[in-house]
C-alpha cells in the first residue's frame, strides 16, 4: 500500500508536527550571542570557525565586506559555496551570507570517458557564472578560490586524481579570480569529518556557550560515510583531535569511512552479487524488474540483475557485504561511543532520503523501518509514479537506499541501543550544513593571519 490519501495526509502532518516541534526546540536552545568572538590559529585549525553568523544589521553595514569561494568536489556532484564576510578590525570575520549552487555532475565521471573531458568546462562555467553573480567585480582579483575533494578523488588511482586537479587548477588560475594551485587538493577524510562538526555547531551556536550540548555530525556521502562527535576522552588517539574553543576544549572524534558511501556501497554490492551470481535475485530491487547497473565505476562493466524486493533480505545481505568489504563486526563501531552527546545531526542523503518520503526529521527505528519494508515490497509502477523526483537519486535505488540508512545507523552505530536521538537536517536559517563552510571560513582565517588577498 502507497502512503496516498488518507493516510498520506495522517502521516505527513506527523511529519509536520515534529520538525516544527524540532524548529521550535532550536529556537528556545539555540540563542545566538551578541559579543564577536577572536579566533586564534593553532595545528591545521583556526578557532575563529567559532565566529558569529548572526549579528546586528547596523553592525554588518558598518564592517568592510569580503568574499570567500569553495568548491566541493564530490562523488555525486560538485558543488559551490559563495559566502560574504563582514572584517571587523582588520582581524575578525563575520559571515553574512552563504550562497550555495550544485551542478549534478562530479568531477572525476569527467575523466572515466574521454568523451566526457569537454564536461569540465561546462561544469566550471556554470558554477563560476554563479559566483559572478555574487561577488561584484572590482571584488574579484581579491577574492579566494578554494576546491577540495572528497571520497570520489579518495577512491580514484592517482594518475586520475592528478589529471583532475590540473585540469581544475588549468581553469581556476585563468579566472579572473585569486587562485594558487596549492588551493586544489584531495582532502583527508578525518578533515572532512571535523569541518562538517565544525560547520553544525557553528551554525547551531553550541561552540560559543558552553552551557549547551554539541551535537554529533553523521554525513552520508555518495563514496564515504562520516561521523564526529565531542567525547569523553581525551587520549591520544588518531581520530580524536583536541579543538580549543574560548576557555573550553572539545576532544572531537572524527571518523570517515572511505567506501561506505550510499552510492559507492551500492556498487560494491552489485559486486558482490556478480561474483556469486546472484544478480537474479537482489533483494535490494523491485520483485519482478530488471535494470542495468555499473559493477565497478566504468561504463563499459554493466550488467543486468532482477530484484527480489526483499528490505529484511537486503539488510541481511548489506550486512554480508560490509562485514567482507570493511571486516568490521556489526555494533562493532558501538564500543566507540565514548560520549555523552544525545543529539547527532544526519545530512547529505540521510537528508535526502528522508525528506523524499516525506518523514519527519526526528524518525525512530520503526519509522525507517516501516518505510523500508513498504518500498521494498511496493509494485514497481506506484514507486515509479509516487517517487518521480528523488532528492540525488532515482526511485530504482530508493529500496536500497532505506536498507542501507536503516543498517547503518541501527545496525553499524547501534544509534537507537545507545540511546541516541537523530536529527535529519539540511540547513539552518539559510545555511547548508556539511564540512565546506567549515573549511572555507578555516582557509579565510589562514589567509587573514597571514594578511594574504584580504
Amino acid at each position: 500500500m502507497a502512503f496516498e490519501t488518507q493516510d498520506s495526509s495522517r502521516h505527513k502532518e506527523t511529519a509536520r508536527l515534529k520538525n516544527q516541534e524540532f524548529l521550535e526546540f532550536l529556537k528556545l536552545k539555540l540563542c545566538f550571542p551578541q559579543s564577536l568572538l577572536k579566533g586564534v590559529p593553532f595545528l591545521f585549525l583556526v578557532v575563529t570557525i567559532c565566529f558569529i553568523f548572526c549579528v546586528d544589521r547596523r553592525l554588518r553595514d558598518s564592517l568592510e565586506r569580503r568574499f570567500g569561494v569553495i568548491i566541493d568536489a564530490g562523488s555525486s556532484g560538485t558543488r559551490v559555496h559563495v559566502c560574504s564576510f563582514s572584517l571587523q578590525n582588520g582581524d575578525n570575520l563575520i559571515l553574512e551570507k552563504d550562497h550555495y549552487l550544485e551542478a549534478k555532475h562530479s568531477l572525476t565521471v569527467c575523466f572515466q570517458n574521454a568523451s566526457r573531458v569537454a564536461n569540465l568546462g561546462f561544469i566550471f562555467s556554470k558554477l563560476l557564472n554563479f559566483v559572478r553573480d555574487i561577488v561584484p567585480e572590482p571584488e574579484r582579483p581579491r577574492t579566494p578560490i578554494f576546491l577540495k575533494a572528497t571520497a570520489g578523488l579518495r577512491l580514484m588511482h592517482g594518475d586520475i586524481v592528478e589529471a583532475v586537479l590540473d585540469a581544475t587548477r588549468g581553469i581556476l588560475i585563468a579566472s579572473e579570480f585569486s587562485f594558487e594551485p596549492s588551493r586544489a587538493i584531495v582532502m583527508d577524510g578525518s578533515d572532512e569529518a571535523l569541518y562538517g562538526w565544525i560547520t553544525v555547531n557553528s551554525l547551531l551556536n553550541t561552540l560559543s556557550n558552553e552551557l549547551l550540548q554539541t551535537f554529533g555530525v553523521l554525513d552520508l556521502g555518495g563514496g564515504s560515510f562520516q561521523v564526529a562527535f565531542d567525547t569523553n576522552s581525551s587520549l591520544n588517539d588518531q581520530s580524536i583531535r583536541n579543538i580549543p574553543v574560548l576557555d573550553k576544549t572539545y576532544h572531537v572524534y572524527s571518523q570517515s569511512f572511505l567506501g561506505m558511501g550510499l552510492v559507492e556501497f551500492r556498487r560494491r554490492l552489485y559486486k558482490f552479487l556478480k561474483e556469486r551470481d546472484q544478480l537474479t535475485s537482489n533483494p535490494c530491487f523491485y520483485k519482478g524488474v530488471t535494470d542495468v547497473i555499473d559493477v565497478d565505476g566504468r561504463e563499459q562493466s554493466f550488467v543486468e540483475t532482477s530484484g527480489m524486493g526483499s528490505f529484511e533480505s537486503c539488510v541481511a545481505l548489506i550486512s554480508d557485504v560490509f562485514v567482507e568489504e570493511f571486516h568490521f563486526s556489526v555494533g562493532e563501531f558501538r564500543n566507540r561511543w565514548n560520549t555523552s552527546i544525545d543529539n547527532f545531526i544526519a545530512f547529505a542523503f540521510f537528508f535526502d532520503r528522508i525528506s523524499t518520503f516525506g518523514l519527519s526529521l526526528e524518525s525512530s527505528l520503526s519509522d525507517l523501518e516501516e518505510m523500508g519494508r513498504y518500498i521494498c515490497s511496493e509494485e514497481w509502477n506506484v514507486v515509479q509514479n509516487t517517487y518521480t523526483s528523488v532528492r540525488n537519486g532515482a526511485p530504482e535505488h530508493l529500496c536500497f537506499d532505506m536498507a542501507y540508512i536503516y543498517f547503518l545507523l541501527f545496525e553499524f552505530l547501534g544509534i537507537e541501543q545507545t540511546q541516541k536521538t537523530v536529527w535529519f537536517l539540511q540547513s539552518y536559517q539559510g545555511s547548508e550544513f556539511g564540512w565546506s563552510l567549515g573549511a572555507l571560513v578555516h582557509e579565510m582565517n589562514l589567509l587573514l593571519h597571514e594578511k594574504q588577498v584580504l
